[in-house]
């Protein structure tokens, strides 16, 4: 994941350190949502989640307080619509 970070250009913040994020995912199947809605998603044309997407659900699914920042187009509605 600290690869997939920092392409990305992923940080937890000031206060805190990525190794305390938890794992993006990579793949629809594995952001642990019910089947119907990731064979909508594929069904859409979406072909893997977004990095605003990998990392938000992992943190917001565990329950922790999210503040995202990212360009228009990143996938930030459905990084907060969907958990």
């Amino acid at each position: 994941d600290a690869a997939f970070r920092a392409e990305h250009n992923i940080t937890a913040g000031a206060d805190a350190d990525t190794a305390s994020l938890p794992a993006c995912v990579r793949s629809f199947d594995a952001a642990n949502f019910d089947p119907a809605l990731v064979d909508g998603l594929k069904a859409s044309g979406f072909a893997s989640p977004t990095p605003i997407q990998a990392q938000g659900w992992p943190i917001v699914q565990a329950g922790r307080d999210l503040v995202a920042v990212a360009k228009t187009g990143s996938g930030k509605t459905l990084a907060f619509l969907l958990p």
